[in-house]
């Protein structure tokens, strides 16, 4: 996949993936240390649920992940289940907003 197709949020999560793996390897660690390392660079980098928008890149950034098999398919599926909490929420305000 080209890195120039990706969705800003998902190539930020990918960056922070790749810099860290290269670092990590750097220090000395196997390939398997480097890349849980990596993963958790990953899922840190993802966007918060603050927003519609943020919550449409999480999920953008789960599914990545989940393809890529940075993450496992069941906490793959928590984090989406999250994202779907957070967008009804974020659904609800928006209505109250409105009604204000």
């Amino acid at each position: 996949m080209s890195q120039s197709s990706l969705s800003p949020a998902v190539l930020h999560c990918c960056t922070a993936y790749e810099q860290t793996f290269a670092l990590e390897r750097g220090k000395g660690l196997d390939e398997y240390q480097a890349g849980l390392k990596a993963k958790e660079a990953y899922l840190k980098s993802m966007p918060n649920l603050t927003d519609r928008d943020s919550i449409r890149d999480f999920i953008a950034c789960v599914t990545h992940a989940m393809v890529f098999e940075l993450v496992y398919e069941r906490s793959g599926s928590s984090l989406l289940r999250a994202a779907q909490i957070a967008l009804r929420a974020a659904r609800s305000e928006s209505k109250a907003e409105k009604a204000a």
